[in-house]
């Protein structure tokens, strides 16, 4: 019991000094509290303060960029009217140049149109004068074909006539027709000038042939007739003798010969008829030969007129090609002037050359074309 009660004083004891200490805790924590408060509060009045200027200067700060941005605002209201006038004007600008636009679009379409068909213009035309290389080529043909047979003229007076040569002494024109004009011969009026003078040596030549087979076809035409005129004789006298005949058959009412006199008649009459027989058949062979004597000649004679239709052609064409090249001066006259005799020996060829077709007027109406289409792309 003792030890319980000391147990308790000991506890009393400590709850005393328990007690003491938690008054003098309260009393430290009822200090501590209101030094904390103290603390509080001046933390929070500093605070408040530092809160205050802080809300102060960005209050003033803030009022100064409102009146900033107030002013840049009506700087850009400004600005927005000046540019919104602008715009306006800008608008106004731009409508007249869309206008004027769609003015010069139509016009270039009009004008492009135009041009477009003046191409398909140029186009077609172009088509019809597809053949100028061609024809570029047939011409160096013709000028190898006309020129050809002045080889031999040329080499017995010393000098070529298309400068290069093969082994017959030819140029032959380039059969590519772009470059037919490629190679270079003598000139164009040299060679018309010697083919002139040729056509004129064989036209003096075929004249004379001619009178020599107009002068044989007139006797030939003055035995025809002796002959015809001899043939008719024979005729009407074997025609006399076949009527003779009749009449001495006539007589005898039979048909019978009979006594001497008679049969020496008819003796006579059949060596009279054989003997017309031969006369006649010599006469018919003759004539027979005299007729193909005839159409020779006048087989002869269409082909010189031929010949000389040919050569009237040729003449007229170098008459045209002196025309044409009479504007440019040249000391070379291709043909010379016709005289007053030959004038009557032209009229009549003319006058053929007139009716018949004429080679030379295709290929000068092709050098026409020739010519209009270098007037265009020139």
């Amino acid at each position: 019991m003792r030890e319980e009660n000391a147990d308790l004083r000991r506890r009393v004891n400590e709850s005393a000094s328990l007690e003491a200490a938690k008054k003098k805790a309260e009393s430290r924590v009822e200090q501590l509290e209101q030094k904390m408060e103290e603390t509080i509060q001046e933390k929070v009045t500093q605070k408040e303060n530092e809160l205050n200027a802080t809300y102060d200067e960005r209050i003033r700060n803030y009022e100064e960029r409102v009146k900033a941005l107030e002013s840049k605002v009506a700087e850009l209201e400004s600005e927005t009217d000046r540019l919104s006038q602008a715009l306006e004007a800008q608008k106004a600008v731009t409508v007249n140049a869309q206008t004027e636009t769609a003015k010069k679009i139509e016009e270039s379409a009009k004008q492009l149109q135009q041009k477009a068909s003046e191409v398909d213009q140029l186009r077609q035309r172009l088509k019809q004068y597809s053949d100028y290389d061609e024809i570029k080529r047939e011409l160096e043909i013709m000028k190898y074909v006309e020129f050809a047979g002045l080889d031999e003229d040329e080499d017995s007076e010393g000098y070529d006539v298309n400068g290069s040569s093969d082994a017959l002494g030819l140029q032959l024109p380039d059969p590519n027709a772009d470059k037919a004009n490629a190679q270079r011969g003598r000139s164009l009026e040299v060679l018309l000038a010697t083919k002139n003078k040729r056509i004129l040596e064989e036209l003096t030549k075929f004249r004379i042939l001619h009178g020599e087979l107009e002068a044989s076809l007139q006797a030939s035409q003055t035995d025809l007739a002796a002959t015809e005129s001899e043939l008719e004789k024979q005729r009407a006298l074997n025609d006399k003798l076949e009527n003779d005949l009749l009449q001495m058959d006539q007589r005898k009412p039979n048909g019978e010969l009979s006594g001497g006199a008679s049969s020496a008649d008819l003796t006579s009459l059949g060596s009279i008829d054989a003997l017309a027989g031969l006369d006649l058949g010599k006469k018919t062979t003759e004539l027979r030969k005299q007729f193909n004597i005839i159409s020779e000649l006048r087989s002869e004679v269409k082909s010189l007129q031929a010949d000389n239709l040919k050569l009237y052609e040729k003449v007229r064409y170098m008459q045209s090609y002196r025309e044409d090249a009479a504007v440019r001066p040249s000391t070379l006259d291709p043909l010379p002037s016709n005289g007053t005799g030959r004038a009557d020996d032209m009229s009549e060829y003319r006058a053929r050359y007139e009716e018949a077709m004429n080679p030379f007027q295709a290929f000068r109406g092709r050098v026409s074309n020739l010519r209009t289409i270098l007037a265009i792309f020139a």
